[in-house]
């Protein structure tokens, strides 16, 4: 049972900026326009990459059909404009991020605003 103020979402494609092994990139394990792939490693899939600014324009343009299952089991497509950003957690007991100085960061992730609360 999900508690007052829980997301509804089960999973999501991914869609994010400034990963790792992508800086100053979008990133997304759906194929988009004039992007490439950023290869896989042994713990971590391959995905499609481009170069990009970080701004809502830049995001608007992407234009990549992204899809999220729900715990009612239903599928709803989103559009990368209809997204919130957020930030892996690197400390659970106090909230942190990771920091984007460390050189590991995962950075953004971009989630889909009908599933969070």
């Amino acid at each position: 049972m999900r508690a007052r103020g829980e997301g509804q979402i089960l999973i999501t494609d991914y869609l994010g900026y400034d990963h790792f092994r992508s800086p100053n990139a979008y990133g997304s394990c759906e194929r988009f326009r004039n992007a490439d792939v950023t290869e896989g490693s042994d713990i971590s899939s391959a995905f499609w990459s481009r170069p990009g600014e970080l701004s809502p324009e830049e995001l608007a343009r992407l234009n990549v059909k992204l899809s999220a299952g729900f715990l009612d089991g239903h599928v709803e497509s989103y559009q990368p404009t209809d997204t919130t950003p957020m930030r892996v957690i690197l400390r659970p007991d106090t909230g942190e991020p990771y920091p984007d100085d460390l050189g590991i960061s995962p950075g953004l992730f971009y989630l889909p605003r009908v599933g969070l609360h």
